[in-house]
């Protein structure tokens, strides 16, 4: 995806020739650079060996004065410009994500990488701002292959079955939030109705083919190969560098199975899931409750003392991030996005998502839809 973006620039903006190359040393060699007379370098740095390879052609990037970007999963203070995802604000989404839901215990299941540790500190914080703690538990990796062995899952089945539910869970990645799954399972701990469970990444293939499948956040790598060839060509033009390390925030959540059962009452779960299912379409509070077949005082009153808001409110809600879905990933009209947002119209939009996101959305995907 970072490789797509990049494509996404040159296309649009400028007529280069791109070299492509794997974690071989042939970009570790002036001669081969002054040969193929490359103009500046993008560099992707996702494990340590990608690391050390990095470092061999940032030395000659350096001799030979040509500018470079990296592209990381984290920042690793090279003192080249980096482009990275922004992991704060994945944990922040994460964390408002299941206090919107109606949670109020929490845990986060990580590693000791780096992108986990700030994951987990913005998770932690956003929950504490709101007047929550989290349970926390870190350990190495599991290989997927070793998960039926007690010694890799008893630390983390003790953990999970000794959390107070229902729990709304983050992990710090896709690859992490399999264990979790898989846990749940053998201790016969039920998804999402105790365990509701976040992942990031939304490596689509992993999410949907497990059991339940899995709510993600999608980091915008996209948008990191687009940005790091923008930083590029102004570099190449003889501009100053921007800030050293620039940050891209991640697309919006994407709710799945795991995360989708929000309370135990039968009703207002049914309600809330009708909303979901309808996310697309301009449907009323009525239509809710002729779906769930309860009064109007229960719908407000489950709805205000698990959701602290209104089944009105909530509907408003799901359009809008519904909204924000097609503003981020199309280039749709407004009326059309209000459309398939389950807006009457184009103007009402307007005025539910600036009530909600504090800005209109044409500002909304300025900010978040750079790629054209």
């Amino acid at each position: 995806m970072i490789f797509r973006g990049i494509v996404d620039y040159v296309t649009a903006h400028t007529p280069w020739i791109v070299f492509l190359e794997g974690m071989g040393d042939i970009w570790a060699r002036t001669a081969t650079l002054r040969e193929l007379q490359v103009d500046g370098l993008i560099m992707g740095n996702f494990s340590e060996g990608f690391l050390a390879a990095s470092r061999r052609r940032s030395q000659v990037a350096r001799k030979m004065g040509l500018p470079t970007v990296l592209t990381l999963t984290q920042p690793r203070n090279t003192g080249l410009i980096e482009i990275v995802p922004d992991d704060q604000a994945v944990g922040k989404m994460a964390a408002e994500h299941l206090l919107k839901e109606g949670f109020r215990r929490f845990g986060f299941y990580g590693g000791d990488m780096a992108f986990s540790r700030v994951r987990k500190d913005c998770f932690v914080e956003t929950l504490r701002a709101a007047g929550y703690e989290c349970a926390v538990h870190l350990r190495a990796n599991i290989p997927w292959g070793k998960l039926h062995r007690e010694w890799a899952v008893g630390p983390l089945a003790k953990w999970l079955s000794e959390l107070p539910r229902p729990a709304g869970v983050m992990a710090c990645s896709d690859l992490w939030a399999r264990h979790v799954v898989y846990v749940c399972g053998r201790i016969g701990l039920r998804m999402p109705e105790d365990i509701a469970l976040i992942g990031v990444d939304n490596d689509e293939a992993l999410c949907e083919i497990l059991s339940p499948t899995l709510t993600s956040i999608p980091l915008n790598l996209r948008q990191v190969g687009y940005k790091a060839a923008e930083v590029l060509s102004r570099l190449m033009a003889g501009e100053a560098p921007p800030q050293r390390v620039i940050s891209v925030p991640p697309l919006p959540l994407v709710v799945r199975r795991s995360s989708d059962l929000i309370t135990a009452d039968a009703d207002i779960a049914n309600a809330a899931r009708f909303i979901r299912d309808n996310a697309g379409t301009s449907i009323r509070v009525q239509d809710i409750l002729d779906h769930v077949c309860v009064s109007r005082r229960k719908l407000e009153l489950g709805f205000k003392r698990h959701f602290g808001r209104t089944p009105q409110q909530e509907l408003w809600r799901i359009h809008v991030e519904r909204a924000k879905l097609l503003l981020q990933q199309t280039n749709l009209k407004m009326s059309r996005i209000a459309e398939q947002s389950g807006f009457v119209s184009a103007s009402h939009m307007s005025v539910v998502f600036r009530k909600e996101t504090g800005m209109p959305p044409r500002i909304w995907r300025s900010r978040f839809h750079e790629i054209k």
